[in-house]
């Protein structure tokens, strides 16, 4: 069970707050007292933030017109799925970069990026479909996942729109309905951006829809709040 408290001059006393008809605004009154902000003992975070961790593959070069005559398919499909196996979920354009970076190939033409998909689905990975494709784990559900991966280095056009709705989530859950640019603010920093370019304003919004989607957020008097 979840105690709620508000901070007095003689410490830490509980809310008289009735959950039949208690709301986002009631708990913002009750948890300001003399300019002090009350706490919530045992709340839960909805999601799990970590860092992102890149794949180690070997690295080497390899000729681009053998890599297209699939000369070294067993190669590229084995970093497929290490990369898969380590970084899901992962957008086809990242996963295809880490690949050919690994074996020095700088640029992903037509005839390379036709090999990579040819590749992928040699693979025949899990994966779902929005703007792009995102690859998954076999034990991934992406309607069940509940992690944010922070890391500045990943481009915002890389991170799944199921990682950007985590987001949304945790800035509402732990600061109640925003304005849907302050949300997208918020939402990039956690993710480690500095400023709101247009991708990151993309994805964060993304995301927020998603949310929307999912039921778990809605859009009331101008502000994006979690849907209870």
């Amino acid at each position: 069970p979840i105690r709620l408290y508000g901070h007095s001059s003689g410490g830490y006393m509980p809310l008289n707050i009735s959950f039949e008809s208690c709301n986002y605004n009631t708990l913002q009154e009750a948890f300001e007292h003399d300019g002090e902000t009350s706490i919530i003992d045992g709340h839960q975070q909805l999601v799990d933030i970590i860092p992102y961790e890149q794949t180690e593959l070997e690295q080497c070069s390899l000729p681009v017109e053998r890599v297209i005559n699939e000369e070294y398919d067993n190669l590229i499909m084995d970093y497929i799925e290490a990369v898969i196996e380590k970084e899901a979920p992962i957008r086809e354009e990242l996963l295809c970069k880490r690949v050919l970076r690994a074996i020095n190939i700088a640029r992903m033409g037509v005839r390379v990026a036709e090999y990579m998909g040819y590749a992928i689905d040699c693979v025949s990975p899990r994966y779902t479909t929005d703007d792009h494709r995102t690859f998954w784990n076999e034990d991934q559900e992406p309607d069940e996942y509940k992690t944010i991966r922070q890391s500045n280095e990943r481009d915002a056009s890389h991170i799944p729109y199921e990682e950007a709705k985590n987001a949304a989530i945790h800035i509402l859950d732990q600061q109640g309905p925003q304005p849907k640019d302050s949300l997208i603010r918020e939402m990039a920093k956690l993710f480690g951006y500095s400023r709101v370019g247009d991708n990151v304003y993309y994805t964060m919004q993304k995301g927020i829809e998603l949310a929307i989607n999912k039921s778990l957020a809605e859009e009331f008097d101008g502000k994006i709040m979690l849907k209870r």
